[in-house]
């Protein structure tokens, strides 16, 4: 969603040192509930 990548955040993370990383929309791999179906 472009809501949720806003213009010149990857900038501010980088700044203090670190990185930003999106995730895809649907990560069934990150969502502990579906490991259990």
């Amino acid at each position: 969603m472009p809501a949720h990548k806003v213009k010149g955040i990857s900038e501010a993370i980088e700044a203090v040192g670190t990185r930003l990383i999106y995730l895809s929309p649907y990560s069934p791999q990150f969502n502990p509930i579906e490991q259990w179906c």
